[in-house]
């Protein structure tokens, strides 16, 4: 069993997709900007056709924090700013995700929107923290 981990997930809905249709078999997070996060928690927590496939045991930060963080069982929601990635595997470990599991991470169209030094920071911090992982990046040219 493994995760998917998606950096810079902004208004996505793969979880939920996968999750409706029963094909998600795995813990899912997602990481955005705070700001972003925030407005995600919002929309997911005023549609009910959302808020029904988060399970019930669902752990909210305080919406005032500069992290705000969605966690239940199988979906994590973290904001922060991947300039920052350094903070990333404390967040995660503090969201109960399990750093030796398989993961897959994604990161579509993130990097090029970073500053060069902070994209390597982006890519070593994950080879650094995950034991078994996979890195796809998809980048516009």
């Amino acid at each position: 069993e493994g995760q998917v981990l998606s950096l810079g997930a902004g208004f996505d809905s793969a979880f939920f997709r996968l999750k409706s249709s029963g094909l998600l078999k795995s813990r899912y997070i997602e990481v955005d900007f705070p700001e972003v996060v925030l407005q995600k928690i919002n929309l997911i927590s005023a549609n009910q056709n959302l808020s029904v496939l988060i399970d019930q045991k669902t752990c909210l930060t305080d919406l005032n924090s500069k992290r705000p963080i969605l966690r239940s069982l199988d979906y994590v929601l973290i904001g922060l700013n991947l300039e920052q990635v350094s903070e990333l595997p404390a967040l995660l470990l503090d969201c109960g995700v399990d750093l030796k599991k398989p993961t897959l991470i994604l990161s579509e169209c993130v990097l090029t929107y970073i500053v060069d030094r902070h994209s390597s920071d982006v890519i070593l911090c994950m080879a650094r923290t995950f034991q078994n992982a996979a890195f796809i990046s998809y980048e516009q040219v």
